[in-house]
């Protein structure tokens, strides 16, 4: 869960980085295309313009913009929607269960949430961290989630923190979610999920 926070934490501070950036860069052009006097009011007047720009275009950009080529543009594709699977988990050398389950992924250039829906429980994540880059055709879907188990399934479920680690790949026009998670009850599990509708 550590090292999923800190994940998260440096995209967030890329994010941070990328807003300041094209801020200045918006500043620096007001400036000069209005000719305008260097002076401290004016200065910052045109530096807040900058942000208050760059912040629109990076909304647009974080919700919209990125998924139309997401490969291109960021070397990660888009895995946002519903997607349906099931779950094997057991602790030890128990045998292992399975259950059907049903994602949802909302997912942003600069968030993924996730949400999986069993005939138990329900839980969602509460840090993830979308892993991929140029040089690798592997992308990686890392998050930590709370569990809540349904009333009639608290005796021999409580809730509990888990972290899974999840695969994204293509094959026959399908699209597939395969890994494993951890849990602080000690138990453990595979999941594989496909997306709806393809």
């Amino acid at each position: 869960m550590e090292n999923n926070i800190k994940r998260m934490s440096m995209n967030v501070e890329n994010c941070a980085k990328i807003i300041a950036y094209i801020a200045v860069a918006i500043a620096v052009l007001i400036f000069f295309i209005f000719g305008h006097d260097f002076k401290l009011d004016v200065v910052w007047n045109d530096i807040s313009y900058g942000f208050v720009i760059s912040m629109i275009l990076f909304h647009l950009f974080d919700k919209w913009v990125w998924r139309i080529f997401p490969k291109c543009l960021t070397h990660k594709s888009y895995i946002g929607g519903q997607w349906h699977g099931v779950i094997e988990f057991g602790v030890n050398s128990i045998p292992k269960e399975k259950r059907e389950v049903k994602m949802n992924i909302k997912q942003t250039f600069s968030t993924t949430k996730i949400e999986l829906k069993s005939n138990e429980s329900f839980s969602y994540s509460i840090c993830s961290s979308h892993n991929s880059n140029d040089s690798s055709i592997t992308e990686e879907i890392l998050y930590t989630y709370i569990n809540q188990p349904h009333s009639n399934f608290l005796a021999n479920s409580p809730m509990h923190i888990g972290t899974c680690s999840l695969r994204y790949s293509k094959e026959d026009g399908k699209f597939f979610l395969e890994g494993n998670y951890w849990t602080n009850r000690l138990t453990q599990g595979h999941i594989k999920c496909t997306k709806d509708g393809k």
